[in-house]
């Protein structure tokens, strides 16, 4: 309260002129304050904003994977690998103007046919052509693709643009039917990508081989649940160096979940395959698929797409190389923006009545049979997860038992089994999804059904109407390709030790990776199971039985 004066007066000129900077300094730092608190707030949003663009920017088109730590791009969490837009920038397999993932998906007739597949990185705009030049025979000199030898044929691949992706990143799959094969041969093939005329990529050179068009000898291998680890790809090598026509895959392929920010995934997968399933005189093995719960997001034969599709109406066409009852199932027909990027990826038969055209992925059918010469018949089917295990599939199925009654060696694949690895009382689902196939299968004695799902492995006992049977069909499974067992199943000491059960239904199980090899004889007479492990040695066997 004291005044300038007083201040003077009883404390001197000098303290004076200190107290009089004090006041100043006090009024200025008062008349500042509310400037300072607003310029603290601004800075206080702008770094909050800041904050938020980053996050969105590092986190925008995320993806959460299990199974995948071989997967490009992203943080490897334990079991669960992360990515997003950003941690993804710069590792794209696929560039502008270049191809991607040459594949081969099997056809309805593995003898005569075949789906030659290539990835774009194109949008819907884009006027891009894949041509597919193909020939007879070994010559692998990619020369000969500039040559006017008339022994070359072509064939113009459909393109898909994966609409899902659409700002994610662009992305075409070709697709090309190579058709009128002879049989038991083996053919050339280069894939061209071309924009008009000009000429602006084309694969290396491979080679394939088809089926048997008689009685001869061939290899298949079977098995599920892969993803991208580095057992599987162990897994897969061992695979192909037993050299089998092609592979079958039942099943949780490259675990996106149907999401499609978890299309690098897929990337992985088909790289890994392209890399190691190459027989070991040089032939691509053509992939065979059968949809799981993580290649549409769904648990396991929850039905998740069950109200997302509706049945196409059905066909009485046939094809000239096929039965008709390979063509007259009932596909589903899905929202382009629902299409699982697993329908994109594998075409594995034609459009009913157009026995060359390849389908749209939003019609292509989750269960579907392919033939092997006049011997033997796949079946892959839909264990729920898309489509229900009765009704028009299990008509579907009764249809084409009967229309292949005569053939030696018939067997199913799907994903999630009926005689699953021992590990308890049987569920209810288990008992219902028994109820509708088994007795099919019965029927028709139907040879081999590879089961899946469960990460472990097992083999039963031939079984009839549930019971062991002398002429029963072999349930093999269950799914461990290449990644880690379930908890539920226990590790340690005892994994990979093999149990035998003479008194149960399944005859041995244990936790071991592996594929099924199953090797079809000279004259058809007689099939070996054999199961590969990572070292590429059989560690279980037994004769399939055949039809007579």
């Amino acid at each position: 309260s004291m005044d300038n004066k007083d201040i003077l007066s009883s404390r001197g000129g000098s303290r004076y002129l200190h107290v009089r900077r004090v006041c100043k300094s006090g009024t200025r730092g008062l008349a500042a304050a509310p400037r300072k608190l607003r310029l603290s707030a601004a800075a206080v949003v702008v770094g909050w904003l800041v904050y938020c663009a980053m996050v969105a920017a590092l986190t925008a088109h995320s993806c959460m994977a299990f199974y995948n730590d071989q997967m490009a791009g992203g943080v490897y969490l334990g079991p669960i690998r992360y990515s997003s837009a950003a941690t993804r920038w710069g590792q794209e397999h696929c560039k502008l103007g270049s191809l991607c993932h040459v594949y081969l998906t099997v056809a309805e007739n593995v003898s005569s046919s075949v789906y030659v597949n290539a990835h774009t990185h194109a949008g819907p705009s884009s006027t891009q052509r894949v041509r597919v030049v193909y020939w007879r025979g070994e010559n692998t000199a990619v020369g000969r693709l500039n040559t006017d030898d008339n022994s070359n044929l072509t064939a113009w691949a459909e393109p898909f643009v994966v609409t899902p992706l659409q700002g994610i990143t662009d992305r075409t799959v070709h697709s090309a039917f190579l058709h009128s094969l002879a049989p038991a041969e083996t053919y050339s093939f280069a894939v061209q990508l071309l924009q008009d005329d000009s000429l602006l990529d084309i694969s290396k050179t491979f080679k394939f081989r088809t089926g048997p068009g008689q009685a001869q000898p061939f290899t298949v291998s079977v098995g599920g649940d892969a993803g991208n680890t580095g057992a599987a790809r162990d897994i897969n090598v061992q695979t192909a160096a037993q050299n089998p026509l092609f592979a079958i895959q039942a099943g949780d392929l490259a675990y996106d979940n149907a999401i499609p920010s978890c299309y690098a995934c897929w990337d992985s997968w088909l790289s890994s395959w392209a890399e190691t399933m190459v027989t070991t005189d040089g032939h691509m093995i053509p992939v065979l698929t059968t949809i799981g719960n993580h290649d549409v997001g769904s648990n396991d034969g929850q039905g998740a797409y069950f109200t997302s599709t509706s049945p196409a109406s059905p066909s009485s066409s046939s094809s000239s190389l096929l039965p008709s009852a390979l063509l007259t199932h009932l596909a589903p027909s899905f929202a382009p923006s629902r299409v699982p990027l697993y329908l994109y990826f594998f075409p594995h038969h034609s459009v009913p009545g157009q026995p060359t055209a390849v389908p749209p992925p939003a019609m292509r059918s989750f269960y579907h049979s392919h033939v092997v010469g006049t011997s033997s018949v796949f079946l892959c089917l839909d264990s729920g997860h898309v489509t229900q295990r009765g009704g028009r599939q299990a008509m579907w199925l009764d249809r084409t038992l009967q229309q292949f009654e005569s053939a030696p060696l018939r067997v199913a694949a799907y994903h999630v089994p009926m005689y699953p690895f021992p590990k308890g009382e049987v569920s209810d689902k288990e008992m219902k999804a028994r109820d509708t196939w088994v007795p099919l299968f019965d029927a028709h004695h139907l040879s081999a059904g590879f089961e899946n799902h469960v990460h472990a492995f097992k083999r039963t006992h031939p079984l009839r109407n549930n019971v062991k049977h002398p002429n029963g069909t072999v349930y093999l499974g269950d799914g461990y390709w290449g990644i880690s067992p379930h908890s539920d199943l226990g590790t340690g000491p005892d994994e990979g030790t093999l149990h035998t059960n003479p008194s149960s239904i399944v005859s041995v199980s244990g936790l071991r990776y592996h594929t099924w090899r199953l090797d079809v004889n000279a004259d058809n007479s007689t099939a070996m199971l054999s199961a590969i492990g990572l070292d590429g040695l059989p560690f279980d066997s037994t004769h399939l039985p055949l039809n007579p």
